[in-house]
């Protein structure tokens, strides 16, 4: 076992002086080792504490371990070298390590790069359209079009039957079409088109 421990789960406002103090009933504390962000200049809320022997360092972790210290319980264990993994080899959670889903360098499902058009691009188009959506008319990465609002599917409607009745002729009285007005008082005696 090292001499060197490892102190966490400490207050950010606490003091050397009161890391110290409980593991100095202990035995020789040789040092101790603040760690403070460097960005920020603020204490971390973990310190390492060195004892001079190794049964030292094995009475301070059974001593201090879950001790109240400033109102937090301080975790005391044995210091492990920096490259050295937690036990049972498994990563900690979060981080930037290891493959993740989705990012640039991943593939596609169309093939590696591109859009994934048929008759060109990134690879075999696919082929059906993605679960849950309707067919596109074009694979834009997987996305079906949204369906449509209410107010466009009316005033879809209202451009098809106003297209409907100017093919059958009708309706220029209400559309604002040409109208032919009988004045009656003209000499040619014909209609006047406006």
């Amino acid at each position: 076992m090292g001499k060197r421990l490892f102190v966490g789960n400490l207050p950010y406002d606490v003091t050397e002086a009161m890391v110290k103090e409980p593991f100095s009933t202990c035995g020789k504390v040789i040092s101790v080792r603040m760690i403070i962000d460097r960005e920020s200049g603020r204490f971390k809320g973990f310190a390492f504490v060195e004892m001079s022997t190794d049964a030292e360092a094995t009475a301070a972790i059974t001593t201090c371990n879950n001790k109240e210290i400033a109102g937090r319980r301080m975790i005391v264990s044995e210091a492990r070298p920096m490259g050295e993994k937690p036990a049972g080899g498994a990563p900690r959670p979060g981080g930037f390590g290891g493959p993740r889903p989705g990012g640039f360098g991943s593939p596609r499902p169309g093939g590696p790069g591109g859009f994934s058009r048929p008759g060109g691009g990134g690879g075999p188009a696919p082929s059906g359209p993605p679960a849950g959506f309707g067919a596109p008319s074009r694979d834009f990465g997987g996305r079906g079009r949204k369906p449509k609002a209410e107010w466009e599917k009316r005033r879809d409607e209202r451009e098809r039957s106003s297209a409907e009745e100017k093919k059958r002729g009708g309706g220029d009285e209400k559309r604002g079409g040409h109208q032919k007005i009988d004045f009656g008082d003209d000499d040619d005696g014909g209609d006047e088109e406006f």
